[in-house]
């Protein structure tokens, strides 16, 4: 199992991360007093290297304090904007 850690700067979109493994564990921490919004993709990788992926939001929602949740099925990509404070997303997969 591997872990890719990503510091996410206040209000911008981190850049997609692709080859998103089935069952991937996703947590967003968030700096504090700030919130991490997570979205994921099943659009083609070529839709997301070309920016007209659609993208829905994780089922966690924004997070104010440290959350997880696996992914399951076919995700190829995720990403992430942290709020107010600088955050950080880690991919387990």
């Amino acid at each position: 199992m591997s872990t890719l850690e990503v510091t996410l700067a206040i209000g911008v979109t981190s850049d997609p991360i692709l080859a998103i493994k089935p069952e991937t564990t996703i947590t967003a921490v968030p700096g504090g007093g700030g919130s991490v919004s997570v979205e994921y993709s099943t659009s083609t990788e070529g839709k997301v290297t070309a920016g007209t992926a659609n993208w829905q939001t994780w089922p966690a929602g924004s997070v104010t304090a440290t959350t997880s949740d696996t992914l399951i099925g076919k995700i190829t990509a995720i990403r992430a904007t942290a709020l107010v404070a600088i955050g950080l997303l880690e991919v387990r997969n």
